[in-house]
């Protein structure tokens, strides 16, 4: 039983450039593509690779093992147009040759992502990596960020953290500005509005990038002529976080001392944030109930109370830093036993 030596050409160079349709099958036809595909392009590395493979078949031969080589062929279009077409292509070449033992000739990191469909149709005994020794490392990286910027999951949990940042600082930034320039206490920097502008616009670019906005925008424009009180509790909750952000800002632009003016405004985002979120959690809770499912309310509590707990932690730094607090120091310290004991009592 011969041992199958496979090279994979994913983008299909081979067929657009050398006009050769996969699978290619034999050394002889192997070597003619090699020769084809480097007449029509010396820089393409998927030549280095063919030879590669007929390198390690002859190898095989001079051991006096029975080798076959082939190359496998994908789509212009890589993804799963190109694997479809390479998992044909492999399962007409192991019928054709009888072969069980596979030899892998790769010519960089995006031919490896079809490892896993040769893998499971044959058993791989050896990887060859065959790529020009100054763009090994260049390829490697580049494929690996270029597949990691692929991944809708990797990029929701690095950017939308980043967005949430810059939507932040950015709203509260040029409210504050506009509230300054309004009642006259100052005026608006073309510099800071500038680079607020420009926070917004990469914070509302992440978030089109990893959430369908579009989609829950459309279902809730077809929710409007009909709203269900899990939408108006979601609307609400989206109106209190945007009146959160003004309002603070409005409150820290009273103050003349920087620190008084940012923890003022920190200390009232939090009871607004808290009840945003409990509110939106409490519709999703609403929506469940109305599709007769069982619903529990304690996150909806946990949240309220974490809330408390962090304003009234906020405003005890505040009393510790002598800034001014809305409740005096006995009142805060009550808020944050009566938020944690009543924490305790619901995780039990």
């Amino acid at each position: 039983m011969p041992k199958l030596v496979i090279v994979v050409d994913r983008d299909d160079d081979l067929g657009q450039k050398a006009g050769i349709r996969g699978p290619v099958l034999g050394r002889e036809d192997v070597v003619r593509a090699a020769v084809a595909l480097g007449t029509r392009d010396p820089e393409d590395s998927d030549v280095n690779s063919f030879l590669a493979a007929v390198s390690v078949a002859d190898e095989l031969r001079s051991m006096g093992e029975e080798a076959e080589v082939a190359i496998l062929t994908g789509h212009p279009d890589v993804g799963v147009k190109s694997d479809l077409e390479i998992s044909r292509q492999l399962e007409e070449v192991l019928s054709r040759t009888g072969a069980r033992e596979v030899i892998f000739v790769s010519d960089g990191a995006e031919d490896e992502f079809v490892l896993p469909i040769i893998q499971s149709r044959a058993r791989v005994v050896h990887v060859r990596r065959v790529v020009v020794r100054q763009a090994q490392e260049l390829e490697s990286t580049y494929y690996t960020i270029k597949k990691a910027l692929e991944d809708v999951n990797f990029l929701r949990r690095v950017l939308t953290p980043l967005a949430i940042i810059f939507l932040a600082y950015s709203l509260t930034a040029i409210t504050g500005m506009f509230v300054l320039y309004i009642t006259g206490r100052g005026s608006i920097s073309p510099a800071n509005l500038s680079i607020s502008v420009i926070l917004l616009a990469l914070g509302s670019y992440f978030i089109f990038k990893t959430h369908d906005v579009k989609g829950m925008l459309s279902q809730l424009l077809e929710k409007a002529g009909h709203p269900r009180p899990s939408t108006v509790l979601r609307l609400i909750a989206l109106l209190l976080a945007a009146f959160s952000l003004i309002f603070s800002s409005y409150i820290a632009s009273t103050y003349e001392r920087p620190l008084q003016a940012i923890y003022s405004g920190v200390l009232w985002v939090i009871p607004f944030a808290a009840g945003a979120v409990a509110l939106w959690v409490a519709g999703d809770r609403v929506l469940l109930l109305s599709q007769g499912k069982e619903v529990s309310w304690k996150e909806v509590f946990s949240i309220l109370l974490l809330g408390l707990f962090a304003f009234s932690i906020v405003s005890i730094m505040g009393c510790v830093l002598d800034l001014q607090v809305p409740l005096p120091l006995f009142v805060n310290a009550l808020l944050l036993a009566f938020s944690v004991v009543s924490l305790i009592v619901i995780a039990r």
